[in-house]
C-alpha cells in the first residue's frame, strides 16, 4: 500500500471545481494548517495581479488570508499553491469562467 501526504483545498484532491461568470467577484479564504511551517497561498492563473493572487493570499501557519477578485476573461484555468516547493503541490484545482 502506498501512502501519499497531501496539501488540500477544502479537504479534497483535486480541490473544488469552481464555476463562475465573467464579471463575478470571487472571494478566496485560505487558512494555513500545515504544521511543517510552510507558508501557503492560492495562485489562480485567471486572476490579474501579483502571482495570480498568490501575493495577497500567502499565509503562515494558523493564519487566514482573504482576497477578492473580479473575473475578467472567460476560460478554463488551474489554481494551486505557488509557495516553495511548487512541484510538491501544483495544479490542484480548476476554475471555469463562463462568458456572460
Amino acid at each position: 500500500m502506498y501512502k501519499y501526504d497531501v496539501w488540500t483545498f477544502n479537504d479534497s484532491v483535486p480541490g473544488p471545481f469552481i464555476r463562475a461568470r465573467v464579471g463575478d467577484i470571487i472571494e478566496l479564504n485560505l487558512t494555513n494548517r500545515d504544521e511543517t511551517g510552510n507558508p501557503h497561498n492560492i495562485d489562480c492563473h485567471a486572476f490579474e495581479g501579483p502571482g495570480g493572487g498568490a501575493a495577497l493570499t500567502t499565509a503562515d501557519l494558523n493564519q487566514t488570508k482573504t482576497a477578492r477578485f473580479r473575473l475578467l476573461y472567460p476560460g478554463l484555468f488551474v489554481y494551486h499553491c505557488a509557495a516553495a516547493p511548487v512541484p510538491v503541490h501544483i495544479a490542484n484545482g480548476i476554475i471555469l469562467y463562463h462568458a456572460k
